[in-house]
């Protein structure tokens, strides 16, 4: 399908969105909403790329995948993390001790534990990968317990509606940093972070005021960044290198 044809689809499927929205349900159409209009914006870029710099097919295939794919958990535009649900491929881990991976609240419905990742988070009992964009909408923290609803499943692929079920009792120690409202800035042909504009960034670069953070090519391609962007960035301590892009701000 080429980009025309895929950018008139998204457009008629926005504004069947648009005419089933009215003044009551706005609020809950902006999330979809703000994903065609990404996806549109995608696409516009990618013929830009096809037309002017010569951008082999492939690549361009490879960027296309990682936007419009509905398994996909890291695109600007991905609709399942809009519909709070993901494909539960991912690796298991070690068992979180002295954390049962699953309770029954006071009604008997099951809770699953909840471990924050690097970008996104897991739910080990089910195998259960949970977007990043649901962990910000329902104020996810690590060692939350969740309610996970399955609504769809093919063989091993299952796919669940999450919601917060249980606060952490206490704050649990994890070697995650995050660093959120980072302006991208141009070096050469790299994208750098100096700066935060969120408090705890900014005490972080303080502390820390030599230090830059080099942007991966697998970020910037897949999440087609440029300078001025508004971005989170995530890292373990002791790892700053493989720091990750997890979100931009619109």
């Amino acid at each position: 399908m080429s980009y025309v044809k895929m950018f008139e689809m998204v457009k008629n499927e926005m504004i069947e969105v648009l005419e089933d929205t009215t003044l009551d349900n706005f609020p809950e159409k902006i999330d979809v909403l703000s994903a065609h209009i990404d996806l549109m914006h995608s696409l516009t870029r990618l013929t830009f790329y096809k037309q002017n710099e010569s951008v082999s097919n492939e690549l361009l295939t490879d960027k296309m995948n990682a936007d419009v794919s509905l398994n996909s958990s890291e695109s600007k535009g991905d609709f399942e993390s809009l519909q709070e649900t993901q494909d539960t491929k991912f690796s298991t881990e070690e068992p979180i001790k002295d954390l049962p991976p699953s309770l029954k609240d006071d009604g008997g419905r099951s809770m699953y534990l909840f471990e924050r990742k690097l970008e996104g988070g897991y739910v080990a009992k089910i195998n259960g990968y949970v977007p990043e964009a649901i962990i910000r909408k329902q104020g996810l923290q690590h060692h939350d317990y969740v309610y996970a609803q399955e609504i769809e499943s093919s063989g091993e692929r299952k796919r669940f509606l999450y919601s917060l079920a249980k606060r952490a009792e206490e704050s649990a120690p994890t070697d995650r940093v995050q660093i959120s409202l980072c302006m991208l800035e141009s070096r050469g042909k790299q994208l750098i972070v100096r700066e935060s504009m969120d408090s705890t960034g900014e005490d972080f670069f303080k502390k820390h005021p030599n230090l830059e953070f080099v942007i991966q090519e697998r970020d910037i391609t897949r999440l087609f960044l440029e300078e001025g962007d508004l971005v989170d960035i995530a890292f373990y301590e002791g790892n700053i290198e493989n720091q990750k892009v997890i979100w931009v701000h619109h």
